[in-house]
């Protein structure tokens, strides 16, 4: 049950953006990588199936590929491991990884196998870190309102004590993400 107000980025919106803006450049075999996260990267992987659903296309089958951990190294080595076994990438023109720090990974990977971003693949991150910027190409990614999220909380602290109302139910506010398109 929600028994507290929540801030929080809205995830699932914002890997849709991406995914639509992958799918909007014709690409349909689009490869998600992830990893076992917390809820909120599960959110993403919604996110990049609603895209599919909500584009009349059906829900990309065995394309999610997993990483141990976000760390770039991880996506650089389940990458690897994928064009070891299939070097077509099951066919994959794009890929849309739940973290920059796994696209950061993941660019390596490809670069390494002589695949060329975004000639050959386009690559779409997710959190808009720093490095994602200097990246070569420099990383497309969705931007989390991280910065804003303490300000939002505070002010939903705020109504709640103006409110001064025990029963006021709990509030689940989620704050938008904005795609951001670089290389």
């Amino acid at each position: 049950a929600m028994l507290v107000d929540t801030v929080t980025a809205g995830n699932r919106f914002g890997a849709r953006q991406a995914t639509e803006h992958l799918l909007s450049l014709g690409h349909r075999r689009i490869l998600h990588l992830t990893w076992p996260g917390r809820t909120t990267i599960r959110r993403r992987q919604d996110g990049y199936v609603d895209a599919f659903l909500a584009a009349g296309l059906p829900a990309p089958q065995d394309m999610v590929v997993e990483a141990a951990s976000f760390e770039p190294e991880e996506g650089q080595k389940a990458i690897a491991a994928l064009l070891a076994k299939d070097p077509t990438l099951k066919g994959a023109t794009a890929i849309f990884c739940a973290a920059d720090n796994l696209a950061l990974g993941c660019l390596k990977a490809l670069h390494n196998a002589g695949i060329k971003v975004p000639d050959d693949v386009s690559v779409m991150g997710c959190d808009d870190i720093m490095p994602a910027e200097f990246s070569e190409p420099p990383l497309s990614t969705v931007q989390l309102p991280s910065a804003r999220l303490g300000a939002a909380a505070l002010s939903l602290m705020e109504q709640r004590v103006v409110a001064s109302d025990t029963l006021r139910p709990a509030h689940r506010l989620e704050l938008g993400c904005k795609l951001v398109l670089r290389g």
